[in-house]
């Protein structure tokens, strides 16, 4: 069964401004929080990562999330934004939802985020409910995708296509 070089080509487009479109999204959204960038430093400190400054830790995730996600949407070093993202989402899957389980939405989590709601009519507040690492596996599951089979012909990188026979 042959396969169409431009339908495969599209699934890779989708892929990637679907993928790079949410981690821009959520990096940004870093930006713009009330907390904004000083409390995600703050964050990343309380996971007690080695090696590194929590401040260094930080400016990584955020770089992969927007930087990556960028390269991603535009097509340009595919493979290198994915594997950025991989790693990304191995730490937080790891670091920060494993020890809330498996899954995003469980009946305890439910009654949870219903207790949240409520509060927030009254306070005008809700605060993020904590989730499991399932989401973190599929986008992780996405990026890996990538860095195997490349961004596809569609993008500023494209194919690379081999000089005209003379």
């Amino acid at each position: 069964m042959k396969r169409s070089q431009f339908g495969l080509d599209l699934g890779l487009l989708i892929l990637r401004l679907v993928l790079g479109g949410l981690f821009v999204f959520h990096g940004v959204g870093k930006f713009r929080s009330e907390a904004g960038v000083d409390g995600f430093i703050e964050f990343v400190a309380s996971l007690g990562l080695p090696l590194l400054p929590a401040a260094a830790w930080a400016w990584a995730a955020l770089a992969a999330e927007i930087g990556g996600g960028l390269l991603l949407v535009v097509g340009f070093l595919p493979r290198l934004a994915a594997a950025s993202l991989v790693g990304l989402m191995v730490v937080a899957a790891v670091e920060v939802h494993a020890p809330n389980g498996f899954s995003m939405v469980s009946a305890q989590k439910l009654e949870t985020i219903e207790k949240e709601w409520k509060k927030a009519g009254a306070e005008g507040e809700l605060r993020v409910v904590p989730h499991g690492c399932e989401y973190n596996v599929v986008l992780g599951g996405m990026a890996l995708a990538l860095v195997c089979t490349g961004g596809g012909g569609i993008g500023v990188a494209g194919r690379k296509r081999s000089a005209p026979k003379s």
